[in-house]
Parts: C-alpha cells; sequence; structure tokens
C-alpha cells in the first residue's frame, strides 16, 4: 500500500501520535511472542489504527521492527551520553550511569525480552545496532575510566574490558531472569529487590577499579 492509501487518516495521525502509538504496539507484541510470528494486522489493532496507516510510516513489518529497535537504542544512548557529561569524579560518574541504566532496563522490562528474543535468534540486527549507537556509548564510558587511571583514581586496569565488566553484572541480572529469579526468588526483583543489587553491585565496581575505595 502507498502513503495515497492512508492520506484520508494522515492529518488526524500526526495530531494524535500515531506513530509512537504503532511504535508500542509493535514493542509490546515482538516483546510477548517474537517477531516472526507477530502480525502487522495484529499491530494496527493494538494501536487503534487500520492496517494502511502502518504501511504509511514504515514500508513493512522489518521496516517497523527495525526503526522500533532504533528508537529504543536511540533513547538508551542519549541517557548515557547526557549523564556521562555530567560533571564529578570517575566514581561517582561511574555511580550516576550505573543508575542510570538499572533504572532503564527497570522501566523497560519489553526491551530486555527484545533483547533475550534477539540473543536467542543470533541478533541478525545487532550488529548494526552496536555500529550505530552502542560503540559511542561504549566508549563514552571507557573515556571515564581512561580519565580515572590518568588522574590516578582507578587502578591501571584494560578500560574497554572494565566497560564490559560493569555491563556484564548489571544486565545479567535483567536478561537472567527467568532463571534467577528462582534462586534469588521474587523479591529480588521488588523495588527493593534491585535497589539492593544495584548498592551491592556498585560496592564491588568501587572496591575493583578505585584505587581507595571509600567504605
Amino acid at each position: 500500500m502507498s502513503k495515497e492509501t492512508a492520506g484520508s487518516d494522515h492529518t488526524e495521525a500526526q495530531e494524535t501520535g500515531v506513530r509512537e502509538k504503532i511504535l508500542a504496539a509493535g514493542l509490546e507484541l515482538f516483546a510477548a511472542r517474537g517477531y516472526d510470528v507477530v502480525t502487522i494486522r495484529e499491530i494496527a489493532e493494538a494501536a487503534g489504527v487500520n492496517s494502511a496507516m502502518i504501511y504509511y510510516y514504515f514500508q513493512d513489518k522489518e521496516d517497523l521492527y527495525r526503526r522500533l529497535l532504533d528508537h529504543v537504542f536511540a533513547t538508551l544512548m542519549q541517557n548515557v551520553r547526557d549523564t556521562a557529561a555530567i560533571e564529578g569524579g570517575t566514581d561517582a560518574a561511574l555511580r550516576k550511569l550505573s543508575r542510570m541504566y538499572v533504572s532503564f532496563l527497570q522501566e523497560n522490562q519489553n526491551f530486555i525480552s527484545l533483547m533475550r528474543y534477539e540473543l536467542g535468534r543470533g541478533g541478525p540486527y545487532l550488529p548494526e545496532l552496536a555500529d550505530k549507537y552502542l560503540k559511542h556509548g561504549f566508549s563514552a564510558v571507557r573515556t571515564l575510566i581512561e580519565q580515572g587511571i590518568r588522574q590516578g583514581e582507578i587502578r591501571d586496569i584494560d578500560p574497554g574490558l572494565g566497560v564490559v565488566s560493569i555491563l556484564g553484572m548489571l544486565i545479567f541480572y535483567f536478561i537472567g531472569r527467568p532463571v534467577l529469579e528462582h534462586v534469588v526468588g521474587p523479591d529480588g526483583y521488588s523495588a527493593e529487590g534491585i535497589a539492593a543489587f544495584l548498592d551491592h553491585t556498585l560496592a564491588l565496581v568501587s572496591h575493583g577499579l578505585l584505587k581507595n575505595p571509600a567504605g
């Protein structure tokens, strides 16, 4: 279908933010059932629009899916850049970044489900997203660690591996929830449980990276 097909609805769609509704509906369905099973018709029904409106904004289901992933990663990386730009020592900056990241994961459960799905099927779109977004976020955090090493605040470690270690500790708690919940119990994923996990991880990071950690 072409843009002309949905032309009569175009003005109203712009006013109500239908594109965002479509993306939100797609995220919900793709996270719950995976890319292959979900249909354009189902996304349209969930978004409260007709299928023609989806084809107005997106070429096809694959285009919608890729742009949905792009939107989520762009949002996350903007948060990383904004947080990394906040002035302060290396330890304070890493703590702020870690808190921001955990907050993002906690508030975006559908993102976690989508990442499980993508990783499980080999992540055909992840290399493109890594090149476009993740490398920049990775570089920003690595630069913080390199700065801390130069200033004598952080041990002489491999900055890149330092970033991987921090990210690994933080994201696995959420990616691994289907298994870990049976180990730590459901309370481990309550607001209090996640706060305790974050405090624990930050303590490990500080004592592992800093030359003179507090506490």
